[in-house]
């Protein structure tokens, strides 16, 4: 027997004919169980692999436009990697369980669960990550903190630079090694952006995420949005702190790497919306419902945006404008967060009868959560930056690389 017409009650509506126990009383026993935090969770990890893809891009293969940006980009990745676990924290009504994950994961069947657990690729992912971003940094940085530890006589330097010299030959293997290490970092990177998408498109029970496409789209609006994000702290940094002119190759390759994410991301959506099509996308009895789940001003929204910062991104490689780079870079981040609310909330209002829906608004107590991790993110972030040596280590780098880049950022 299930509910029909309007029913409120709490934060939740619900609409059309829905099952009694999708109702809230009190706390969630249906409907939405994944609220803002879990959107913000995958936003973080996508912003980890994308900062990673850039690090990757001058420490592994080399390229001169980002050893600017490298030593920031990995500074904005560590911090990213420690504060994401935050979110589902949060979230949890037993969080001292929380590290069962890590201790206990399900990753073969056995006699007391006989199934696996698709949450388990975070107790081998998540660990591992945080270990080879953690020798990344300091192989990246340890050169420049010996040279800086020998000036200052600094206690952080001098245990940065693990007690060796800052030889040619020192330099040479730490950033052998380096390479080697954003080169394993950035393939559990995207494993740690997209097992999201794989957890969501592995629950069934929700017809909007019966689409296999969503994990790659989870990690190419990460690299729009991780590419994004660089670009305006480096335009803070070295437009505000330090009052150097943005060199413009830099902020052109940013610009290349969030391009080519659009595209991706766009081609995905437009993958997406064409199978939705074909099969159908509301069972019998929800067509009447569908303005409440597709939300369609968001959508448009969503789309309309994407637009705009195509235009901007091709408008800025034939102009070499780095201001257009950044209005875009301001615009991705809003469009990257519209795609995660859309990816994770719109299933979860479609209710079990197929013939009703509910509605979710976003609690006080959620959105203080919210403010605090993302001001948490800020602090490290800036503490990190405050510490490691990146400011004069990733143009030290990059003249050994033999880039022609010069000046400090």
């Amino acid at each position: 027997m299930a509910y029909g017409s309007v029913v409120e009650y709490g934060r939740f509506q619900e609409v059309g004919n829905v099952f009694p126990n999708e109702m809230a009383y009190g706390y969630t026993l249906g409907g939405v169980n994944w609220g803002v935090l879990l959107v913000f969770y995958t936003l973080y990890t996508g912003l980890v692999a994308g900062t990673y893809l850039v690090a990757f891009l001058s420490l592994g293969l080399n390229n001169a436009r980002y050893h600017r940006v490298a030593g920031l980009s990995l500074i904005l990745a560590l911090s990213f990697i420690l504060a994401a676990p935050l979110f589902p924290l949060a979230e949890l009504r037993q969080p001292q369980r929380a590290l069962s994950i890590l201790t206990r994961p399900h990753l073969s069947p056995s006699e007391t669960y006989p199934g696996v657990s698709p949450i388990s690729l975070l107790a081998i992912v998540y660990p591992l990550l945080l270990v080879v971003t953690i020798l990344l940094v300091v192989f990246t940085f340890r050169a420049e903190a010996s040279r800086r530890a020998a000036e200052t006589g600094r206690l952080w330097y001098k245990i940065l630079s693990l007690g060796m010299g800052s030889s040619e030959a020192s330099l040479r293997r730490d950033l052998r090694v380096a390479g080697i290490l954003v080169s394993i970092g950035l393939i559990l990177a995207v494993l740690f952006a997209s097992y999201v998408g794989f957890l969501l498109v592995a629950t069934k029970a929700r017809v909007l995420w019966i689409d296999a496409t969503i994990p790659i789209h989870f990690v190419a609006s990460g690299i729009l949005s991780g590419a994004a994000l660089v670009a305006i702290a480096y335009y803070i940094v070295a437009k505000l702190a330090s009052g150097r002119a943005v060199d413009n190759g830099t902020i052109r390759g940013l610009g290349w790497v969030m391009l080519w994410a659009l595209l991706t991301g766009l081609g995905l959506d437009i993958v997406s919306e064409s199978a939705r099509a074909y099969h159908g996308f509301f069972p019998p009895g929800l067509e009447t419902y569908g303005s409440e789940v597709l939300m369609p001003s968001l959508r448009v929204a969503y789309y309309a945006i994407t637009a705009v910062i195509l235009v901007l991104l091709l408008v800025s490689q034939l102009k070499t404008k780095p201001w257009l780079v950044l209005l875009a870079s301001l615009l991705s981040m809003i469009q990257v967060a519209i795609y995660r609310w859309l990816a994770v909330i719109p299933a979860q209002l479609l209710s079990r009868t197929n013939a009703g829906v509910l509605h979710y608004s976003v609690e006080a107590h959620e959105a203080r959560l919210v403010v605090g991790v993302v001001a948490a993110t800020i602090f490290l972030a800036t503490i990190l930056a405050w510490i490691l040596p990146w400011g004069s280590g990733h143009l030290a780098r990059a003249r050994h690389l033999g880039a022609s880049q010069g000046g400090d950022a």
